[in-house]
């Protein structure tokens, strides 16, 4: 299945698409609402921040609630005694930060990130040096997962990056680097959710690798 991902986000270049199905910038975002570019498949879906050194990607999946009804009533009716409490509050799933290791601030130029309204790819490229880094990401709803992938060109020295995933409930911060390393979290909402986030680091080459990142929650489980 990884194979599949890998080979279907390097078919998307060959998608046409024009200027103007693009947003883009030529600095990292620096407010979550009004700078960093939405991905999302319909259920899983995320909010990336650039930056060369760190890519910071915020996540949420669509049935986090702390609630333990589905009312059809309005919030606060009276007559049925239903509440926003009842209702419960959309949670926060967790963020992953993807860096780059081994990089300087003042080794990079020519920074650019934009996000392709007709292919749903969100992408950055910048130089290290004489060296071209191009970064993707994308939410596939057939594979329900996040995908990462970095490329490195020209002189670059051999890809070394870290991840660092951090739940928005108190999880314990997971972390992991190399080829075929993971990093993981897991929680339980107090209306009985359980839930769980898993990346998994994997390498295709010495400059090009790949991060996937899947989450999990079932109201049914005990």
């Amino acid at each position: 299945m990884k194979s599949m991902v890998f080979a279907a986000l390097c078919a998307l270049p060959l998608i046409a698409s024009s200027a103007s199905d693009r947003i883009w910038d030529d600095r990292p975002g620096k407010d979550w609402e009004s700078s960093w570019y939405p991905l999302g498949n319909g259920r899983l879906g995320c909010m990336v921040d650039g930056g060369a050194r760190k890519l910071r990607i915020q996540f949420n999946v669509d049935t986090l609630w702390t609630g333990g009804e589905n009312v059809s009533t309005a919030v606060n009716d009276a007559e049925s005694g239903k509440t926003d409490a009842t209702m419960g509050d959309y949670q926060n799933f967790g963020e992953l930060e993807i860096e780059l290791l081994g990089v300087a601030d003042g080794e990079v130029s020519a920074y650019r990130r934009e996000l392709d309204l007709s292919t749903a790819v969100y992408s950055d490229e910048f130089k290290v040096g004489k060296a071209r880094v191009i970064r993707k990401a994308f939410a596939s709803a057939p594979d329900d997962r996040i995908v990462f992938i970095v490329n490195s060109s020209g002189d670059m020295k051999p890809l070394d990056f870290a991840v660092r995933l951090k739940g928005a409930h108190g999880e314990q911060e997971s972390r992991a680097s190399g080829d075929g390393s993971s990093a993981s979290l897991s929680g339980v909402l107090p209306n009985g959710l359980p839930y769980s986030a898993r990346v998994d680091i994997f390498f295709h080459s010495k400059v090009q690798a790949e991060v996937v990142l899947r989450v999990k929650e079932n109201i049914n489980a005990g």
